[in-house]
């Protein structure tokens, strides 16, 4: 490492700045690479989220080509600055938002940069600090062209960059993959919830096989598990053992309630009933000392596709945690989105605090965790 020259970015990269358009531009036209693509992905996604209505000149001076990296240039606070994200493909026709810095390869650089090894060399500890030494805050932060020409690292050979990009993307594309059979798991377990506790299927089937003249309990089983009378037969006699121990929590009437028809013996309960109610609140921005430790704190964002917080974009210090004391939520707590994007329902896997927009339960009773996550 000690052989590898120290490069700037404006050594391998001009900057350019992107489109500025009304809003009434938006929703119509060309694709449009977002402030939230660029803040949310190390790599800009296959599709982009936005369309724009843009000219031919407009196009080509904001084009978007393979190799491009673009840096987020404000922001509400110092540890949201600067996110990067890299073109790994060319996006005909597309344009950037105006909120973004474009740092394109020079054709006679001399140096050559992988895509792949910088869009996670950018998004390294290790750079991140560098690049809020010199970014500024007078009320946003900001970064401009010669910040970011200020900005160094050491560049390893080609080779090297190509080898260390091919591990790390290999360990994302398995990221990849457990994240969509955990999703693909979270929906069975919804579609079960729902057939259980909002449609009430095993109690429907046994009042059904009552008017029949069927076993209530053997169709309450086969509400359950999904299978037919005949296939129920073919389980193993703990497998129907338990379905039928299940079964047995399921009554066979529906009464009516406040919320409408519900299993007979159920109760209609508030919220504060399960737990304490908490809601979210941000430190002030304007103190730096309040933001960057290891405590997460969570925003919608932050939700999205996720049933437990596996890491958040930003994060607070013990003296950010301070000022909310009153807002820890424990392990276990329940975070739902109040505002904006309504209904994200996530549960905290540590100590955590949240923002104004997520209101939380933290259960007080063992089983109001499950209960929690669906019904909310």
């Amino acid at each position: 490492m000690s052989d590898w020259p120290e490069v700037t970015l404006t050594d391998v990269y001009e900057i350019s700045s992107g489109l500025s358009k009304p809003a009434d531009s938006f929703g119509s036209g060309y694709p449009f690479l977002s402030f939230k693509d660029v803040f949310g992905n190390y790599f800009i996604p296959d599709e982009l989220s936005q369309l724009v209505e843009s000219n031919e000149k407009e196009r080509v001076k904001g084009s978007i080509q393979r190799g491009d990296v673009f840096l987020t240039r404000t922001s509400e606070t110092m540890h949201e600055l600067g996110m990067s994200s890299v073109a790994l493909k060319d996006y005909p026709d597309a344009t950037f938002n105006g909120f973004t810095k474009r740092l394109r390869p020079k054709e006679e650089a001399p140096y050559e940069v992988h895509p792949e090894f910088i869009g996670y060399y950018l998004r390294s500890p290790n750079f991140r600090r560098g690049m809020l030494a010199f970014s500024t805050m007078p009320t946003r932060a900001s970064l401009n062209n010669d910040m970011i020409g200020r900005l160094a690292g050491e560049l390893p050979p080609l080779e090297i960059q190509k080898i260390i990009a091919r591990i790390l993307k290999s360990l994302d594309d398995k990221i990849k993959l457990n994240r969509q059979a955990n999703q693909t798991l979270e929906q069975i377990a919804q579609a079960i919830f729902k057939s259980w506790f909002v449609g009430f299927e095993p109690t429907r089937a046994k009042i059904a096989a009552k008017q029949n003249g069927q076993d209530p309990e053997r169709a309450a089983m086969a509400a359950i598990s999904g299978k037919s009378l005949e296939e129920l037969v073919q389980l193993s006699p703990e497998q129907q053992q338990q379905l039928k121990t299940t079964a047995a929590l399921f009554s066979d009437a529906l009464v009516e309630s406040e919320l409408g028809e519900i299993p007979e013996g159920w109760n209609v309960e508030p919220l504060t009933s399960w737990g304490g109610i908490v809601c979210g609140k941000t430190p002030s921005k304007k103190k730096e000392a309040f933001y960057g430790g290891g405590i997460p704190f969570i925003k919608i964002p932050d939700m999205h596709e996720n049933m437990y917080v596996v890491e958040t974009a930003d994060s607070l210090t013990v003296d950010g945690a301070e000022t909310l004391k009153k807002k820890r939520l424990p392990k276990g707590s329940i975070c739902v989105s109040c505002i904006a994007t309504v209904g994200q329902v996530l549960i905290t896997s540590e100590d955590s605090f949240t923002n104004q927009q997520i209101n939380s339960i933290v259960p007080t009773k063992e089983y109001s965790l499950l209960i929690c996550i669906f019904q909310c």
